[in-house]
């Protein structure tokens, strides 16, 4: 317990702008022994809390805790994204949710359930394959070719319904065609009576980093594809608004 005190004391002795110490102001700061410190500097800059530079022979504060500090700064991507799917949701009167593609999948983070009784009841945390869903399409639509290559021999387009796309070309067709309309549809390629739309969520750089979608029975939202997907478009650029708001400063939980 004392050195891991005296660990944090010496992150703390560090903490002012610009603030850098030798290894023997730190010992007299913190009254111990130099082969303490020494010890406990090691441990921490080979963490990457602390920073050694040789020519002063001084100890800063490291990359790591940068990145802790912008982790805690950071807004829950789910908590921006809420506001916006509850509205597309009581728009259109189906289910609206947030997903995000992850090792070669894609998983729902936020959902906001359709009123009516017959609804899309995908559970937050679930996973689908990318290329016979409309949020997989938006993040196969976005990624490299390399990345596209490389889902497609691992996959190999298993088909899930008739209407899964299992052919490499036309999912590559797909792909342009959803960059260039901003928009992805899912007409029962993995369950053969759902219906889905995705558009991207951007950071400010312009990176896709999730999508909103929206979700039902093939019956209803096949009738009114363009007014649908134009909500989802609307819904996912007021994300993307909340993203530049922050400064890209977002999380994604699953």
């Amino acid at each position: 317990m004392r050195s891991i005190e005296r660990s944090i004391d010496v992150l703390n002795l560090l903490v002012p702008p610009g603030r850098a110490m030798t290894l023997s102001q730190l010992s007299r700061e913190l009254g111990a022994p130099k082969s303490t410190v020494l010890t406990i500097v090691r441990t921490l800059a080979g963490r990457g809390f602390l920073a050694y530079d040789a020519e002063p022979r001084t100890y800063r504060l490291g990359p790591a805790l940068t990145r802790f500090g912008a982790r805690a700064q950071a807004v829950d991507l789910r908590g921006l994204a809420k506001p916006h799917l509850e509205a597309l949701a009581a728009e259109t009167k189906e289910t609206a949710f947030l997903a995000v593609v992850d090792g070669g999948e894609v998983f729902y983070t936020c959902k906001i359930d359709s009123p009516q009784p017959v609804q899309y009841l995908a559970q937050v945390g679930v996973r689908r394959p990318l290329h016979c869903t409309a949020s997989g399409k938006i993040g196969l639509a976005y990624m490299s070719d390399a990345d596209v290559r490389a889902y497609i021999a691992r996959t190999r387009l298993r088909r899930y319904t008739a209407n899964t796309i299992t052919k490499p070309a036309r999912l590559r067709a797909e792909l342009a065609e959803i960059r260039r309309r901003g928009y992805a549809v899912n007409r029962g390629e993995f369950f053969p009576e759902l219906f889905g739309i995705g558009a991207p969520v951007r950071d400010p750089a312009g990176v896709v980093i999730a999508s909103a979608n929206l979700g039902g029975p093939l019956f209803r939202l096949n009738r009114q594809t363009g007014a649908f997907a134009r909500a989802v478009v609307a819904s996912a650029n007021a994300v993307s608004a909340e993203v530049r708001r922050v400064g890209g400063h977002v999380h994604i939980s699953d």
